[in-house]
């Protein structure tokens, strides 16, 4: 059975909703998630070190869970949702104080966003890898609207997702039991 690991978002949590959906519709897989937070050099090397020690097949994210995805040491296949293409950029945003989205199994429920730690993203490089595919929605209400133009001179796959299956950058359930799951399918195809 092949392995996929998958990495949510800024201020999200391992086993949210979205993943557990995931693994309900695509039951074929060993699913994955890992719990990062907003220390990039530790999530990142936390993320390195779970690939170093299991058969990975794909590794997959949304938003900046798409860019760890992209700077993790792997060359298979990759799928990214809404990637934060710049976190220094994307990021900034979110300086201060931030509540975590819902419960984490570590039980924060919040936490200070710095300047020194948004200066970790620009220390991670992205991977070079030949078999990436981004989906990304059309009106990217976290990214901003611009963010699409950067998906489509950054990636050679990429697919701009039906409106009322991803309407904004979370994902949906809809999203997640169609469109994410055919394109999983299409990559790891045997």
């Amino acid at each position: 059975m092949k392995t996929i690991l998958w990495i949510h978002g800024f201020a999200g949590r391992p086993n949210n909703p979205n993943f557990m959906e995931m693994k309900k519709n695509n039951p074929q897989f060993n699913w994955y998630s890992i719990e990062v937070d907003h220390h990039a050099l530790s999530s990142m090397e936390k993320i390195n070190r779970f690939i170093a020690e299991h058969d990975v097949a794909m590794v997959a994210g949304t938003s900046l869970g798409g860019f760890y995805a992209l700077c993790a040491n792997f060359y298979g296949p990759k799928m990214v949702v809404n990637p934060a293409t710049n976190p220094v950029r994307d990021l900034r945003q979110f300086l201060g104080h931030n509540c975590y989205k819902k419960g984490r199994p570590d039980g924060q429920t919040d936490f200070e966003f710095t300047e020194e730690m948004l200066a970790e993203y620009a220390l991670l490089k992205q991977q070079p890898t030949k078999n990436v595919l981004c989906h990304y929605t059309a009106h990217d209400s976290l990214l901003g609207e611009d963010i699409k133009n950067e998906y489509e001179q950054i990636y050679k796959q990429k697919e701009q997702i039906a409106e009322d299956l991803l309407p904004g950058h979370f994902l949906t359930s809809r999203y997640v039991a169609t469109a994410f799951s055919e394109a999983l399918n299409w990559l790891l195809k045997s």
